[in-house]
């Protein structure tokens, strides 16, 4: 009977990733997996540009780097590339021996593989902090469903982005960090730091461990990748980045909710603009940039404090993966810009959280359905940039990723705090 049972639930979860995949398909287009999309449009006139110009000074003038991307073979749409770091210039160079379209499609099953790699290197890791989880027949089939019917993991693919191969880094960091392997987590650190400044928050996990080994590999992948790029791309994208790099947070264009970011929600409620915020409740620009700070320092600080002096004693696997899912969490609403796609890197943390949900139900049920909710959040095709949620406190509304992002982040975050009763001993101690 038991054999028969387990069949049985093996049988429904092979139906729902069946279903998975049809839903993954649907979003992605089989009709416009071919065709040039922002981001990707991006990724491959720089890397054209660097094969076939040599003069990539102005990748950061916007306006030239629009007028570029017909000369890559692409006439709609235009894009910029002065979000980026330098070395993105350099990720799409294998697609340039092809056309832009051949090209898409070769990204796109670039993120299928992106995407199973990404799923074996997270059992991995799941393997040593939550053993009995993995264990179950059902839970590889479950874990891929859910990374086929994620909304941010299939818009990443649709729109050729290259947060597939961010994830796999971000999921390598975790393995490396759960498994003690801290050159892993280092160099992918080192990577993500320097392919697309993602997961800067997560330099903050070694920090507070003292690995220091993590820390240094980290550095020198880092400085090696820019130095290896200097014969390509020159100094003066190094020059200038880092002082482009700020600005981000202040833009003109911050407050729309394309942007599921702190600092979009305090744009977006301060700052009027005709096009993505006309009629916002105060009008007082010069709060923007003061709250989206002040909101992101409590964040962090908060996040810090909670994962380091007030953690609870747990065994070391299962808490070093729900510190390192909480900052992952933070990650994408800390940042400048946070688009749908953004929020692909926070895969694992889902996986964690919903591992980490208390057993049984009953003993804290309020954490459970929250945890759910922020799943929910996070994972629903939801039509937050609708014109109805611009104006006013509607605003608010517009910002679902958010929330869910720091939903999960508070539940996992509660899973490792100590009762509160023990806070000043852990402060006095720490």
């Amino acid at each position: 009977m038991r054999t028969l049972k387990l069949c049985y639930r093996q049988a429904v979860v092979l139906l729902l990733l069946g279903g998975a995949a049809l839903v993954f398909a649907l979003h992605v287009g089989v009709t416009g997996a071919r065709t040039p999309t922002l981001g990707y449009v991006a990724y491959y006139t720089s890397a054209w540009l660097v094969v076939h110009d040599g003069n990539v000074d102005r990748l950061y003038d916007g306006r030239w780097f629009i007028d570029q991307t017909p000369r890559a073979g692409i006439d709609e749409p235009r894009d910029i590339f002065n979000v980026n770091p330098p070395p993105a210039a350099l990720l799409a160079l294998p697609l340039v021996p092809f056309s832009p379209a051949d090209g898409k499609v070769i990204l796109l099953l670039l993120n299928l593989f992106f995407l199973g790699a990404t799923v074996y290197l997270v059992r991995s890791a799941m393997a040593v902090a939550f053993p009995q989880a993995v264990a179950s027949p059902v839970w590889l089939p479950a874990v891929a469903g859910l990374a086929l019917v994620y909304t941010p993991i299939a818009e990443n693919a649709h729109l050729g982005q290259a947060y597939g191969l961010l994830l796999v880094l971000v999921a390598l960091a975790f393995h490396g960090y759960v498994g003690g392997r801290d050159r892993w987590l280092g160099g992918a650190l080192g990577l993500l730091l320097v392919l697309k400044t993602a997961g800067v928050v997560l330099w903050v996990i070694p920090a507070m461990d003292r690995r220091w080994r993590a820390l240094a590999s980290g550095a020198l992948v880092a400085g090696l990748v820019a130095v290896c790029s200097l014969p390509l791309l020159g100094a003066r994208l190094w020059w200038e980045y880092p002082q482009w790099l700020p600005s981000l947070f202040n833009k003109v264009w911050t407050g729309q909710t394309s942007y599921q970011t702190l600092a979009s929600i305090a744009h977006h409620l301060t700052t009027q603009h005709p096009r993505y915020s006309p009629a916002p409740p105060f009008d007082v620009p010069g709060l923007a940039a003061p709250l989206a700070a002040i909101a992101q320092a409590v964040c962090l600080t908060a996040a810090v404090a909670v994962l380091w002096p007030f953690a609870r004693e747990m065994l070391p696997a299962p808490l070093h993966a729900q510190r390192f899912a909480t900052l992952l969490a933070l990650a994408a609403p800390l940042q400048p810009l946070g688009e749908e796609h953004h929020y692909a890197l926070m895969f694992p943390s889902i996986v964690v959280a919903l591992a980490a949900a208390p057993r049984p139900f009953a003993a804290h049920p309020g954490r459970v359905m929250l945890t759910v909710i922020g799943v929910l959040l996070l994972l629903a095709p939801l039509e937050y940039e609708s014109e109805r949620l611009l104006n006013g406190w509607w605003g608010l509304l517009a910002y679902p990723r958010v929330y869910g992002a720091l939903l999960l982040a508070g539940m996992l975050a509660a899973g490792v705090a100590r009762p509160l009763r023990e806070w000043v001993p852990a402060l006095r101690s720490a």
